[in-house]
């Protein structure tokens, strides 16, 4: 929830999130990266603040969470001690 506080960004943030793009760029299809590049520009155009945001929802069909819980279980699978 937004708290009308604007959090302290230092240049360790900027550059820790230059990185996370920088490696998800390379992952993205050359589609998938001129959207990204438009995403981003529109929002470097705009000026005013955005809206207070109450909640999200995913809008594509593509759910994340049961992948993310089958990585998660191979892992602590992977971690046991064999019997």
């Amino acid at each position: 929830m937004y708290s009308g506080r604007l959090p302290g960004i230092t240049d360790f943030d900027v550059r820790s999130l230059a990185a996370k793009l920088k490696g998800l760029h390379a992952l993205l299809t050359p589609g998938e990266q001129e959207l990204l590049h438009l995403v981003l520009r529109r929002a470097a155009q705009r000026d005013e603040v955005p809206p207070e945001v109450a909640g999200f929802a995913w809008a594509v069909s593509f759910n994340p969470f049961p992948y993310l819980d089958a990585v998660a279980l191979e892992s602590v699978d992977r971690d046991e001690p064999q019997r």
